[in-house]
């Protein structure tokens, strides 16, 4: 689970992260995009690590396993908390973050994301 968590943005490493703006405005490219450019990265990896990595980033794409749902819990939790510390100086709200800018974005485990902001207080 922690390889995964480092590894999740691996394809940063040669994509700039644009956030979920730059994900809708690459459409259809982003996946292609993404997979190039986690290609590229795994390939600098020595090769014990990069299968660590490789196994590792397998429960990254649903939240139907016990690991997967802890990996999405934690991302979306770190990933609203991070951005409400600023809410009270920006004068913004969770409505502003969760509503008008979708923090938390459609996509496969976005029930699963909602889920677990609305148990601990966060939605």
């Amino acid at each position: 689970m922690f390889l995964a968590g480092l590894a999740h943005h691996l394809h940063n490493a040669f994509m700039p992260d644009s956030g979920f703006t730059g994900e809708v405005l690459l459409g259809d490219h982003l996946d292609r995009f993404c997979a190039a450019a986690t290609s590229r990265a795994l390939e600098e990896l020595p090769d014990g690590l990069r299968r660590d990595v490789v196994e590792a980033r397998k429960i990254l794409s649903d939240a139907s396993t016990p690991e997967g749902r802890a990996f999405h819990a934690a991302d979306v939790v770190d990933r609203v908390l991070q951005l409400s510390q600023h809410l009270r100086p920006a004068s913004l709200s969770m409505r502003d973050l969760l509503v008008d800018w979708e923090l938390v974005h459609d996509g496969p485990v976005k029930p699963f994301h909602d889920r677990v902001l609305a148990e601990i207080g966060l939605a």
